[in-house]
């Protein structure tokens, strides 16, 4: 994946829920877009609850969608 098309998944409105495969095999359920934040061309922070982790933007293989509802989203928070 590259940044501009991580940055395009994170902007998409309404957003839609998707899980993240890794180059490990790991995948990576995004159920909010505040779950996912980019830092740089190379470098994104995932949280979930209390933990996060930081990955490399190169090394995620794919995102697939997922049947997940959409979560509200504050438009007051959007302007």
């Amino acid at each position: 994946m590259t940044h501009d098309q991580l940055v395009n998944l994170l902007h998409t409105r309404p957003f839609r829920p998707c899980r993240i495969r890794t180059a490990g095999g790991r995948d990576i359920a995004i159920t909010h877009p505040e779950n996912l934040a980019y830092g740089g061309e190379r470098t994104a922070v995932v949280v979930q609850g209390d933990r996060w982790e930081i990955l490399d933007i190169a090394l995620i293989e794919s995102v697939e969608g997922t049947n997940e509802p959409t979560p509200a989203v504050d438009s007051a928070a959007e302007d």
